[in-house]
């Protein structure tokens, strides 16, 4: 039983750190791409499209929760949510960001949001926010655990089953075994 629970936990939390590493990935192909695709409308100062790059992105996975298009001051350009973004994803400093994608973790009342900043042009402060929401991951995780629990719960009922099986099948003629020396013993005959 322990060594069942022991290795449902170790397979969740080695999961659950996978499936982090992924989502956070994703995020920084996802903001990678949005900077690349959203430099031209930013310098031409097209929000329609920027706005439908944007769109297009959030609608593309259901793991995004945001997506912020902001300029050096902070002012935000266009906006794609699901829901509400963080008020920490507005007081982030895009000056001080650097030229590699920044990936923080910000905790809200629906759970995790990895949160990854990627700089459009390296020598200007126009920034690209995208926020991956956890949720899914930790539903598919938790499936995962409950789907362990019973088949180690399965397995260990086959196991006593057979066990309980197997001592019926070898106590039986041990007995007899015990009833025919005692019998002997008292000198009387097997047959």
């Amino acid at each position: 039983i322990l060594l069942g629970l022991g290795m449902i936990n170790y397979v969740s939390i080695t999961v659950a750190q996978v499936f982090t590493e992924t989502l956070q990935q994703r995020g920084i192909a996802v903001a990678n791409d949005l900077a690349q695709s959203s430099a031209q409308p930013i310098l031409q100062n097209d929000n329609e499209t920027l706005s439908q790059l944007v769109r297009a992105a959030v609608n593309r996975d259901q793991d995004i929760a945001y997506i912020l298009v902001m300029d050096g001051e902070g002012n935000i350009l266009t906006n794609a949510f699901k829901g509400e973004a963080p008020s920490e994803t507005l007081s982030i400093d895009i000056e001080k960001a650097s030229d590699s994608p920044q990936v923080s973790v910000i905790e809200t009342d629906g759970g995790q949001i990895h949160n990854v900043l990627v700089k459009v042009f390296p020598d200007q402060d126009y920034a690209i926010q995208v926020g991956l929401s956890s949720a899914l991951m930790r539903r598919a995780v938790d499936t995962m655990g409950r789907r362990l629990s019973m088949i180690t719960i399965l397995v260990l009922g086959g196991g006593l089953a057979a066990a309980m099986l197997l001592t019926r099948v070898l106590i039986r003629p041990l007995n007899r075994l015990m009833e025919a020396t005692r019998v002997l013993s008292k000198g009387d005959d097997v047959t």
